[in-house]
């Protein structure tokens, strides 16, 4: 006698064996974390000599310069460990997730992710663990490793869980299993330097990246849903956030790294705790595409963004060009330098600031959101062509043909509750 399974019984079970590891994974990410937190602490303590300092490791003068600024040193270094702690917004972003959804694969997937980049990606306090307690390093690659897949994965087959296009599955699974080889590799290809992972972890991370976000696109195009679609633009404005502060790090810390001095302890003490902030964009938007949440608004905030960022830019490029003309011409008339180039740059700001505005806003609206600006300019033009109207049957002609040109409805139907009559 053949017992036969279930399917449905059967991906319970595998759904069920899934949370289990999420959990025991989890509680060995939270309490890492907080194991972390002494070795961030005494690590932000010490005094480094020489040019080769850690971002957050101060000098004499740092120190000195702190103690006029009437901050002391164990202050500056409980406060470095302690910001971490806006991390902790992944992991709790991620375990909100698994409450709400983790009957689903792509909800477990995300909310792991979630955990293993905040807590073992980003965190300084668990490197310095790493660093300083060799017996944790083969720890620190495999969870690390793990974070990395995560995220591999997640690019493939976001938003319902499913490969599509059906080739990226050739190309996302030996991705995942090379990133969970990366303990193995360090082995043979050095680690890299302050970073869960070799520089195949990296490069694998790269690919990944890359070519997931051309399948997306692709699914976006051919495969994807109203709703699909709307998810998708919460995580690329959430991936962006992150490129932001990647792109903020590699010229500030990486490419120039900033010698010690005043400078440098200013940017660890005001600058550090902003680029945590900033990279809390990713697991928000990513919990609000997820958990599908007021998608539609994401539409708002990326045209906010758009005209506002443009025009900070734009602002800034001409009040600094207007400044230095400004005070070269001011140099060569006067002979000597004046304050007249900077308020005259500032009101000159003050005058552009609502027109620039608004030419931005439009050319935000004609190329990226071409219906809603087409249809603003046939409702304005419905609206003066009917402003001296006496014609009731014109006008009602001319509303339903300006919804149809619109909104291109399958049906139109009008009502008018004054006199009880309907014009189809």
């Amino acid at each position: 006698m053949t017992e036969t399974i279930n399917p449905a019984f059967s991906q319970r079970h595998w759904i069920r064996l899934a949370r289990g590891v999420w959990v025991i994974l989890t509680l060995l990410y939270l309490t890492i974390f907080i194991a972390a937190f002494p070795f961030g602490y005494a690590g932000n303590q010490s005094i480094c000599e020489g040019n080769d300092c850690l971002v957050s490791e101060l000098t004499l003068e740092e120190v000195q310069t702190l103690e006029g600024l009437g901050i002391s040193h164990q202050f500056y270094a409980g406060f470095l460990a302690a910001s971490e702690v806006l991390l902790l917004t992944w992991a709790g972003l991620g375990i909100f997730i698994f409450l709400r959804r983790s009957d689903e694969w792509i909800s477990l997937l995300v909310s792991l992710g979630l955990i293993a980049i905040g807590i073992n990606g980003l965190s300084d306090n668990v490197n310095l663990l790493a660093i300083q307690t060799p017996a944790f390093t083969p720890v620190y690659y495999t969870l690390g490793a793990i974070g990395s897949a995560s995220l591999i994965l997640f690019i493939f087959i976001f938003p319902d869980g499913r490969f599509a296009p059906s080739w990226t599955r050739y190309v996302a699974i030996p991705l995942v299993v090379v990133s969970l080889a990366d303990p193995l590799l360090a082995f043979i290809v050095p680690p890299l330097e302050n970073a869960p992972g070799t520089i195949v972890s990296l490069a694998v991370l790269l690919m990944g990246i890359v070519i997931g976000t051309i399948a997306q696109i692709q699914r976006f195009r051919n495969y994807s849903n109203l709703v699909q679609r709307q998810q998708t633009k919460w995580v690329i404005f959430g991936f962006l956030s992150l490129m932001l502060v990647a792109l903020i790090w590699s010229v500030a810390v990486e490419l120039n790294p900033p010698s010690p001095g005043p400078g440098r302890l200013y940017f660890n003490l005001i600058a550090l705790p902003i680029l945590l902030l900033l990279l809390l964009g990713l697991p928000i938007t990513i919990t609000l595409s997820i958990l599908r949440y007021r998608l539609f608004d994401i539409d708002i905030i990326i045209k906010r963004t758009l005209v506002y960022g443009a025009q900070t830019i734009v602002i800034i490029s001409i009040y600094f060009v207007t400044v230095i003309v400004l005070q070269n011409v001011l140099r060569k008339v006067t002979g000597q330098d004046t304050s007249l180039a900077i308020v005259a740059s500032t009101l000159l700001i003050a005058a552009l600031f609502n027109p620039l505005r608004h030419r931005i806003q439009t050319a935000v609206n004609r190329r990226f959101f071409r219906g809603d600006y087409d249809a603003a300019l046939a409702l304005a033009s419905f609206g003066e062509s009917v402003r001296h109207e006496v014609d009731l049957e014109h006008m009602k002609s001319a509303l339903i043909s300006t919804i149809e040109d619109t909104m291109q409805p399958s049906t139109v139907s009008l009502w008018l509750r004054e006199t009880g009559s309907r014009h189809d």
